[in-house]
């Protein structure tokens, strides 16, 4: 199957199973990761942010490599500020962060956090 709209993209990577003994395609959901990282944008990086949380490691570790890859394509501060102001992070995510993900990844996502309104990095350092 060939996945090249970030659209249909994100509505699988949000699909759950409709039966109690189905399981997810997980294959499929990876493979919309490398399609938004192929053709995504930064801006797409706010519908990735829920994934940070998945309960599968996959799943988790692909949403984020691929958010810091589209972190990565961000040129100016207007970007930045564009791209990032409005995340859906809370501090109790930046406490998940912390222990589900090695210090560098951490390190890296609490800087794309601190581009977000609710959250300025001197709040949450300590």
């Amino acid at each position: 199957m060939e996945y090249t709209d970030i659209y249909s993209c994100i509505q699988i990577l949000h699909e759950k199973p409709k039966w109690f003994f189905q399981k997810e395609n997980i294959a499929d959901k990876l493979k919309c990761f490398d399609t938004i990282q192929k053709v995504g944008t930064p801006s797409t990086i706010y519908s990735l942010i829920p994934f940070l949380r998945n309960e599968n490691l996959l799943i988790q570790n692909k949403a984020v490599e691929t958010i810091l890859f589209l972190f990565r394509k961000l040129k100016s501060l207007n970007e930045y500020a564009d791209s990032l102001k409005h995340l859906p992070i809370k501090k109790s995510d930046l406490d998940f962060y912390r222990t589900d993900f090695d210090e560098e990844t951490y390190l890296q996502l609490l800087g794309i956090a601190s581009f977000t309104v609710s959250i300025h990095p001197t709040t949450y350092m300590k």
